[in-house]
């Protein structure tokens, strides 16, 4: 949520209890030349150390009662983002921009969404509800058993099984910041692999004051109730007398520091923005700072351990062709060397497809919400790569300038464009990052529907997931993610899947309303299951435009699907007459055949005990079993050896006939705790089939039951 036009809005939280720590911290003083000018690839940029003292405050999240507090703050804020004037300064002409397409021939060709659907639900559960601040720039971060969600301007702690809410708490005077102003926003929050703790950053900006500030809080490990350290650190900057506050942080961890990002805007006349870097050096909690140039940069999230170098990225447009067609556009890269004293910057770019940029809103339901489209939306790094999503235009894009049209975008739709970069060690060594695959996930059904917000993520399978809004001109927004494996074309992904939708409503002749919405989006790499990706998004709650949010986990579905046939076979009712263990091979007429025997006072019975094996399952499986009898009429009972209890569970009935009849059993992934042997991975099955004891004194008729075939098909659901 920004915050250009609420210097008046009187917003007022009343405070109680805790006496505040004072800082006594001066203001940062920077130059004009060292934050406005954009780094040039191959610069380096030493970052400076800002006079302030951290000091932390300790708190405890017991102290607050109740646990969960679902007070709304009836704000009704809707700001605009700040204006900035337009950053194309150069303008070329069609022949001129062919020229320069033709000269540089794209050679990462942008896929689509031709990929089958790969994504398994795994769980889902209600996020914060609205807290009477839009939009709720809902973030999240995922720790071994917990999700901490926030928003504006709540923040909450789940349990990440059951989905039971833990903690919430507004961030106030009265909540988690005993040192917040009235006006706090923009939170955002990761977990450090390095150190296992949660780090959240919010921002409290005072429009009378002409103050900013940011909150860092760390909690004291892997479970967020309990202990935390916070701060509250001025970030004020001072550009030749023009006083600036930040907005829309992006932050990340490593092994040294932690390094957030910001926006800085004129609290007066002063035009454009400035994106500054602040690093905390862990252990002493020094502050280093400086300006990165970029429009509106944001940090690589980090999802695993090591001493990796933190990573920034933005979006770049050097020329523009019409006003709206960026040529030669960049991703630039810009290396945080904290492993070095004074911390230095390093910057490089990367070329990336032509698109069109957005500013303006996405169509939904007869009105529009923001897509904030002019930034990069988000960025992750794991191991040596960097991926990167952001909004685009769903205007022309493709090369070769030959329509006189071409310079125009397509009003009120969007698409999403991202990609993945390859780091090649940079830059510890002279290495030149490579774009390694790009793709976009658009319409293609020629109507109003518009994709926006996205955050994206891969895992260590190498495994991509993109997380976002779906909407369109006669639907409200969806939450939607598409993934990728490893193995597919290079820049593929999958139809978009629906994983949330909001209340279904439309509202008449408002072309000109545009309801805010984002900011951003939560994603995350489950740390003890790292094929587990967990997502967060908001959602309309009410043609009142009140959201919801949803916190959700998603498997990418990355097995190979495999039939598995019977390991051994056993006859534990009657006599096996006919047949051995391979004819269950196939429905071929070579049956495995058992008369029934006589239970007295029962009836006659017939049945085999199956090990199947289970090996390689990760995605469910279908047990398929052809079976007859002799006579018409013979009941038939299905069984599953349940390891939990020990016991056979029912898990199908059928009645028999002397034709042979296949069935279908189906387990989905949540069966496979209790139904496969978690040392060696088999399923014991046993198939039962009985006449039984009609009338005293009359024994039922002897029958044969018959197999044909049997096998389980692993990882098809």
């Amino acid at each position: 949520m920004k915050g250009a036009i609420i210097k008046n809005l009187g917003l007022a939280i009343v405070a109680f209890g805790l006496v505040a720590v004072s800082f006594g911290q001066a203001r940062p003083q920077a130059s004009g030349g060292a934050l406005g000018q954009r780094m040039k690839p191959g610069e380096v940029r030493e970052l400076k150390k800002v006079p302030t003292e951290v000091k932390f405050e300790k708190f405890n999240t017991a102290s607050l009662f109740p646990q969960v507090n679902r007070s709304i703050t009836a704000r009704g804020v809707r700001p605009s983002n700040p204006s900035v004037a337009h950053r194309f300064t150069r303008d070329i002409t069609k022949e001129e921009a062919m020229k320069r397409q033709a000269a540089g021939a794209e050679r990462i060709v942008t896929g689509g969404t031709t990929l089958v659907n790969n994504l398994v639900s795994e769980t889902r559960f209600p996020g914060i509800g609205f807290t009477g601040s839009t939009p709720p720039d809902t973030h999240m971060a995922v720790g071994p058993n917990h999700i901490v969600q926030v928003v504006n301007t709540s923040l909450a702690f789940f349990n990440k099984k059951t989905g039971a809410l833990e903690f919430l708490q507004p961030m106030s005077r009265t909540g988690f910041l005993r040192r917040a102003g009235d006006f706090v926003f923009d939170p955002r929050v990761v977990f450090d692999p390095d150190s296992q703790q949660f780090v959240v950053v919010v921002l409290d900006v005072d429009f009378n004051t002409g103050q900013s500030f940011f909150h860092i809080a760390i909690s004291d490990d892997a479970n967020p109730n309990g202990n935390w350290d916070i701060a509250k650190i001025d970030n004020t900057v001072n550009l030749s007398g023009d006083l600036r506050w930040g907005d829309y942080p992006s932050v990340t961890t490593s092994q040294r520091s932690y390094s957030i990002t910001f926006n800085h805007f004129s609290f007066g006349s002063g035009g454009g923005v400035l994106s500054t870097l602040w690093v905390i050096r862990k252990g002493d909690f020094e502050i280093f700072s400086g300006g990165t140039g970029s429009f509106f940069v944001s940090m690589a999230k980090k999802y695993t351990a090591g001493p990796e170098v933190p990573m920034m990225a933005a979006l770049t447009f050097p020329f523009l062709l019409g006003g709206f067609i960026p040529i030669d556009p960049t991703v630039e890269l810009v290396a945080l060397r904290d492993d070095q004293d004074p911390p230095t910057l390093e910057s490089t770019a990367v070329d990336i497809p032509v698109f069109v940029p957005h500013f303006g809103g996405s169509e939904t339901a007869g009105f529009n919400i923001d897509t904030i489209g002019d930034r990069m939306m988000d960025v992750s790094r794991t191991g040596d790569n960097i991926l990167f999503a952001f909004s685009a235009n769903i205007g022309p894009d493709a090369d070769g300038y030959t329509n006189i049209n071409f310079d125009q975008d397509e009003d009120r739709q969007t698409k999403v464009r991202w990609g993945e970069i390859q780091l090649n060690n940079w830059p510890v060594q002279p290495n030149a990052p490579a774009l390694t695959q790009s793709g976009e996930v658009a319409s293609t059904l020629g109507d109003k529907t518009s994709f926006l917000m996205p955050a994206i993520v891969k895992n260590t399978e190498g495994s991509v997931m993109l997380v976002m809004t779906e909407c369109g001109e006669t639907f409200t927004p969806k939450i939607v993610a598409t993934a990728r494996r490893a193995t597919d074309p290079a820049g593929q992904m999958g139809a978009p899947q629906t994983f949330g939708t909001s209340a279904n409503f439309t509202i008449e002749n408002a072309d000109d309303l545009v309801s805010r919405w984002g900011d951003y989006a939560g994603i995350g790499i489950d740390p003890v299951v790292p094929d587990v990706i967990w997502g967060s998004h908001e959602l309309f709650a009410n043609a009142g435009l009140r959201w919801r949010t949803e916190i959700f986990s998603l498997r990418i579905k990355t097995s190979v699907v495999a039939n598995r046939q019977v390991k051994s076979v056993t006859t534990i009712f009657g006599t096996n007459t006919g047949g051995d263990i391979n004819s269950f091979a196939a429905v071929d007429g070579n049956q495995f055949a058992i008369l029934a025997e006589d239970v007295p006072g029962r009836g006659n019975y017939a049945g085999w005990e199956a090990v199947f094996d289970t090996t390689g399952l990760k995605d469910g499986a279908r047990l398929n079993l052809a079976l007859s009898a002799n006579l018409e009429g013979i009941s038939g009972f299905v069984y599953a050896l349940n390891h939990q209890t020990g016991q056979f569970d029912l898990i199908n009935t059928l009645r028999l006939k002397t034709t042979t009849t296949t069935t279908t059993q189906l387990f989905p992934t949540s069966f496979w705790t209790k139904y496969r042997n978690p040392g060696n991975g088999d399923m014991t099955v046993r198939v039962v089939a009985l006449n039984t004891v009609r009338r005293r004194g009359v024994a039922p008729a002897a029958f044969t039951l018959n197999t044909d075939f049997g096998q389980i098909t692993i990882n098809e659901l």
